[in-house]
C-alpha cells in the first residue's frame, strides 16, 4: 500500500474549516479521507493521507485529477485564507 500524506499549517482559529473542506474535497475526489490534527504537539497543524494500493493506481489517479469539480475550485478560493504558506507532501510505504 502508497500513503500520499500531505501536512499543513493552519492560521490560528481556522482548523476546524480547513479539516472540513480537506474531508470534503477528497471524498468529491472518490477517495476516503483521513484527517489528523494533533491534540498534543504540532498545534495549527493538519495532515491527510491518500491512500493507494500500488503506485500504479496512484499515478492512474492523478492522471484522472480533475480541477474543475466544483470541490477542488472552492479549495483553491478558500485553501490561502485558511492556511500559513508552505506545506509537504511525502510518499509512504506501508509494509
Amino acid at each position: 500500500m502508497i500513503v500520499e500524506r500531505w501536512t499543513w499549517q493552519v492560521k490560528p482559529a481556522r482548523q476546524s474549516e480547513f479539516i472540513e473542506l480537506v474531508k470534503a474535497t477528497v471524498e468529491a475526489l472518490g477517495l476516503t479521507p483521513r484527517v489528523c490534527s494533533y491534540r498534543f504537539g504540532a498545534v495549527d497543524t493538519v495532515s491527510s493521507d491518500l491512500e493507494f494500493e500500488t503506485f500504479l493506481d496512484r499515478t492512474e489517479w492523478w492522471d484522472n485529477y480533475d480541477p474543475s469539480l466544483p470541490e477542488v475550485v472552492e479549495w483553491y478560493e478558500k485553501y490561502p485564507d485558511l492556511t500559513e504558506l508552505g506545506r509537504t507532501m511525502e510518499l509512504l510505504i506501508v509494509h
